[in-house]
């Protein structure tokens, strides 16, 4: 079954609050949404035809018809995420509901986008092979880049840890080495959009992340979904550190 990219507005909105909140019967999605319950009835019916959501049974041993709630199809769709260091890629493979199903560290070269790409191919293509997935099922692959983002995400501003990380379009260079759709975020970016799918930021709408990598970053949650501003870069706090200096140790971090 292929992966739907072309779900509307409307149709994203009831597949959050049901990934979210499910099993959830269908009369209690509509104030959930906003949505009138006949448009609720027939996008359900249209997502469930689709493969995205499966009704779970539920007899509570009085007469008449069992409760029908609807819940997300985990096996309708997979995608895979990467985050690495100097050292090491780490790649991870997630189904529809978010549960974690593969993971894996390997070891990284000189630190090329193309070596980034290639490990994060190997270990995906490793994960669909021991579960028997077709990659049509994997929906993309996302990269946290450690930097900020130049030229609308296209160009970055690495790490100076990273200098090989500088391109014309990173995100077309990562792509080519894969074979599914690639989608790249900063890093701290990526960390409060993951706080907000499945962690404590689930029933928090608005909030900013702090993140401690090879810097101090930051990420914007604003009414539920990631702001990233013009350029990507939204909630950067900037840089408290001269480039040129040595890497700071924690109590530094702390201290300021």
């Amino acid at each position: 079954m292929p992966i739907p990219h072309d779900l509307s507005p409307s149709e994203r909105r009831v597949l959050d609050v049901i990934w979210r909140h499910g099993p959830i019967a269908r009369v209690d999605i509509s104030p959930l949404t906003e949505l009138s319950t006949m448009s609720v009835t027939r996008i359900t019916r249209e997502l469930t035809d689709r493969g995205l959501l499966v009704e779970e049974v539920l007899r509570t041993g009085l007469r008449g018809q069992p409760s029908r709630p609807l819940m997300v199809r985990p096996d309708a769709a997979y995608s895979a995420g990467v985050y690495f260091t100097t050292k090491d890629v780490q790649v991870g493979m997630i189904d529809l509901s978010g549960a974690l199903l593969e993971r894996e560290t390997l070891d990284l070269g000189t630190g090329t986008p193309a070596e980034v790409a290639a490990a994060a191919e190997t270990a995906i293509a490793g994960f669909c092979q021991r579960r028997g997935l077709a990659r049509s099922l994997l929906a993309g692959v996302g990269f946290a880049l450690p930097g900020d983002f130049i030229d609308d995400r296209k160009q970055l501003n690495p790490h100076p840890r990273f200098p090989l990380f500088h391109g014309a379009d990173l995100q077309a260079e990562l792509q080519a080495h894969l074979g599914n759709e690639v989608f790249v975020e900063n890093d701290a970016a990526s960390a409060a959009l993951g706080e907000r799918l499945l962690g404590v930021g689930q029933s928090i709408d608005n909030y900013f992340f702090a993140h401690i990598g090879h810097g101090i970053g930051g990420g914007l949650i604003l009414g539920g979904r990631l702001h990233r501003g013009v350029h990507g870069n939204a909630g950067l706090i900037g840089v408290q550190f001269p480039n040129d200096e040595p890497r700071p140790s924690g109590q530094d971090l702390f201290d300021h």
